[in-house]
């Protein structure tokens, strides 16, 4: 191992945050990119060596033995296959196995990569364990990833320098947050939000793993995304609404009552020295609702959505709740936070209450997703695999091809619920082109 790799580096609350929420869902990231052409295995290999020298955390396990958990090196990793070569007559077969497939938190690094050969080109699989890495750090991972690969291929002995461990501690959220402690301190007084939807939900043994995914074409996401900026909504706005109206259209709900759904926000922006190029977890959660009103259109819908993110902009989502998170994690490290966290599980397992929830990972860029000469003709991205009856749907774009996913266990909830929250989803957006 290289002497200038830390063997030890401290978790801090947003990492213990998503291994925690390891109760209800598999909490691994992956990106499929899919070429026209093949990669040299060998150099790939090399690549993601390096990788785990550049972002050190990705080459740890996260030890919970102590009251605030530490990610320590992972002895003898040198001398594991970072990367695995599956070679198949049927691509697609082996990603939908791969999408869903776990990793050993123990024994594994937080980063997985599979080289899917097939008759005529490759597909690459990275997968990313969330407790390192929220899906912003795993963009930024694969486009590490392919800068090593096209280092190597112009010199097959570049060797990187450590990178430095860029782990965000709480301190620094902190002081983003107490600047702007006046925006963020009325977040933690508004009224409680209104429940979500009863769903059934089994709580087995997470089997029959599955992910699905719908695509929206280039040229129907641009005019879906030019109908909205002539409507001042933005593309997050025209995706809460649509799952929105699906989930109206599956779910039991009292008409005119409002219902909870669930959104992601990037805390990013709020570091002082920037949140660019950083592989970490820097995002919240926030619930907001929504109203099913009666013959309302897609449009009226996401107004609605739109006044809810603006005033969740007003307020810094997420910035006040992870500086209290973060200071509750400094007194009573994982035990107390999992104790807190819990009761809102039990909920979910005991009442069958659940809020469908909504991430947009954004854009891939293409730009920076070059493997020395190949460049991926498809991209997509899938999140946390739901567990129980959770509910997710990610949103990625790559080459303004617009992906949809969503994941669950055949164990646990009914199949046919979170296929039909998405098709029900691209159904709504896909009206208005």
């Amino acid at each position: 191992m290289n002497a200038d790799v830390p063997t030890a580096i401290p978790a801090n609350f947003q990492d213990c945050f998503d291994y925690l929420l390891c109760d209800v869902a598999d909490q691994f990231i992956r990106c499929v990119l899919t070429f026209d052409t093949r990669l040299d295995a060998e150099r790939l290999r090399s690549a993601a060596r390096a990788t785990i020298d550049m972002v050190p955390v990705l080459g740890c396990r996260y030890d919970t033995s102590v009251r605030r958990p530490m990610w320590r090196r992972i002895e003898g990793l040198e001398a594991r296959p970072l990367v695995t070569l599956v070679e198949t007559a049927d691509p697609a077969s082996a990603i939908e196995v791969l999408v869903v497939a776990p990793m050993d938190r123990e024994r594994d690094a937080r980063v997985a990569l599979t080289l899917v050969r097939g008759p005529e080109s490759d597909a690459l699989v990275v997968t990313v364990d969330h407790v390192a890495s929220d899906a912003r750090g795993v963009k930024e991972y694969a486009c590490l990833l392919a800068s090593a690969y096209s280092s190597l291929a112009e010199d097959p002995d570049w060797r990187p320098a450590p990178g430095p461990v860029l782990r965000p501690d709480d301190g620094r959220l902190a002081r983003a947050a107490i600047p702007r402690r006046d925006r963020w301190r009325s977040s933690l007084g508004m009224p409680k939000t209104p429940p979500g939807f009863v769903v059934p939900g089994r709580w087995a043994d997470h089997s029959g793993r599955r992910v699905e995914r719908a695509t929206i074409e280039p040229a129907a996401f641009r005019s879906i995304r030019s109908w909205g900026r002539d409507r001042d909504l933005t593309v997050n706005d025209m995706l809460l609404a649509a799952m929105a109206r699906a989930a109206f259209a599956v779910f039991d709900h009292t008409p005119g009552a409002p219902v909870t759904f669930q959104c992601t926000a990037d805390l990013r922006r709020f570091m002082p020295e920037g949140g660019d190029g950083i592989v970490c977890n820097l995002s919240a959660v926030g619930k907001l609702p929504i109203t099913p009103n009666a013959g309302e259109s897609l449009e009226a819908t996401a107004d609605q959505a739109r006044v809810r993110m603006a005033e969740w902009k007003d307020i810094y989502l997420g910035l006040g709740v992870s500086l209290v998170g973060s200071r509750v994690y400094r007194l009573g490290g994982l035990p107390l936070l999992r104790g807190l966290m819990a009761h809102g599980f039990e909920a979910m397992r005991v009442k069958g209450e659940t809020s469908p929830a909504l991430t947009n990972f954004g854009v891939i860029d293409d730009s920076r997703m070059r493997f020395a000469d190949a460049a991926p003709v498809e991209a997509w991205m899938s999140g946390p695999l739901a567990f129980g009856n959770s509910l997710l749907v990610v949103a990625s774009t790559y080459r303004d091809r617009l992906t949809l996913s969503t994941g669950w266990c055949d164990s646990d909830i009914d199949r046919d619920l979170p296929r039909d929250l998405l098709t029900g989803t691209v159904r709504e957006l896909s009206a208005v082109v």
